[in-house]
């Protein structure tokens, strides 16, 4: 049973929440200094410190009961169920573990919303499909993992598990599909059909798809592919008829006129990307600006954002890096690079593509009703500066 001080703290929090920022709004993410503060001060029993760490990881919450939820009604008791598995996890965390809280929190939300459905199941008798997500018949086992390392240009992660006996996929070679061929994608559509099968065929190779990440606009070379894939999939294995991995599916069309247009990234480049982040923590050569933007190509978004013209505009801009110390600005409205008009989201993300760290951009921006030209030098993408993105763009 759920103890009534935590429903209280719970409800309290969300209460505050809503107040104090609007609804959807959340409190900015710690930076590693301030978690470590935190727990320090959390073990030491500072319920202030404890109540802070609980805020400022509630966007973990509303992240998690995503996959899980179906209907307007069910959100609300899920937020609940979240949040007291997050106390939970501030409460039982032990930094020596050399996990990261929100890795240990996010699989303490997970366990507090299946026990939530389980306990559903015994009281009306039902078999719940939320069953299945976290053990399957033989009573498998559930893991903590621990994120090694993540790109948010190829959406792939490297995880570690403490674990012996796990039969790992037999990989296969992604540069040897052709378009035609048959493949099978395996998934856990909607967070609750776990182990679902469905089939396709390859419908085009290196196709181009531009995907919102969680700190830029990435342009990404995938597979496409018309097995059936849904929200929850995402991650899944594409296999071909061999029984071999050859994809991560990774995305669909938003679009409720498309169907049948899935993606998948090339197993051969998820793990290059893999190699990487277990070498050096992030994936060597990828460019960096530090910037995040916004494509404006409706009037609404332009009388939103107060601005008179269509256009690539830069929202923030990280400081010390590449972009700062060229002198570009939050406002400034991204003409041309190198010659090449930028005119969408997507024009700027093929274009990034196209270069590597230490390469030099002459880059045209409007500010203020004025044409001015910069130069600037890419970065080299990694954990700290991609960290530093993400800060700036919350």
């Amino acid at each position: 049973m759920i103890s009534a001080f935590l429903l209280l703290l719970c409800n309290s929090l969300f209460l505050s929440l809503h107040l104090s920022g609007g609804a959807g709004s959340f409190p900015k993410p710690l930076t590693a200094a301030q978690e470590r503060e935190y727990l320090r001060r959390c073990g030491e029993g500072d319920m202030e410190a404890r109540n802070l760490l609980v805020e400022h990881n509630l966007r973990l919450v509303a992240h998690i009961i995503k996959k899980y939820y179906t209907q307007a009604d069910d959100q609300e008791d899920l937020i609940s169920i979240g949040t007291i598995g997050l106390i939970k996890a501030v409460n039982t965390f032990r930094p020596d573990k050399g996990i990261r809280l929100a890795t240990y929190a996010s699989r303490c939300i997970e366990n507090e919303i299946l026990m939530h459905f389980r306990a559903q199941r015994k009281l009306q008798g039902e078999v719940s499909l939320s069953d299945t997500i976290e053990t399957g018949p033989e009573g498998d086992a559930l893991y903590l993992s621990d994120v090694v390392g993540e790109d948010d240009t190829s959406d792939v992660a490297v995880l570690k598990i403490d674990a012996t006996g796990l039969t790992p996929a037999t990989v296969g070679d992604s540069d040897s599909l052709s378009v035609g061929d048959s493949v099978l994608a395996v998934g856990n559509p909607l967070g609750e059909l776990g182990g679902t099968v469905t089939s396709g065929i390859v419908s085009a190779l290196n196709r181009s798809v531009t995907i919102q990440g969680t700190s830029s606009t990435n342009t990404m070379s995938l597979i496409q592919m018309d097995a059936s894939v849904s929200p929850g999939n995402s991650g899944g294995g594409l296999f071909n008829m061999n029984g071999e991995l050859i994809g991560l599916v990774n995305a669909k069309s938003s679009s409720s006129d498309a169907e049948g247009l899935g993606f998948a990234i090339p197993i051969n480049d998820a793990i290059q990307v893999a190699q990487d982040l277990l070498e050096n923590g992030y994936v060597s050569g990828r460019p960096y600006m530090g910037i995040t933007y916004i494509a404006v190509t409706d009037a609404q978004t332009a009388a939103q954002l107060n601005v008179n013209a269509y256009g690539v505009y830069v929202v923030d801009v990280v400081q010390g890096g590449p972009a700062d110390k060229a002198g570009l600005k939050a406002g400034d409205r991204i003409v041309s690079i190198d010659g090449t008009e930028i005119a969408q989201k997507d024009d700027l993300g093929t274009l990034m593509q196209q270069h590597t760290a230490g390469d030099t951009l002459s880059i045209t921006v409007a500010r203020d009703g004025q044409m001015q030209t910069v130069s600037l030098t890419l970065g080299e993408k990694n954990a700290s500066n991609t960290a530093a993105q993400r800060s700036a763009n919350n």
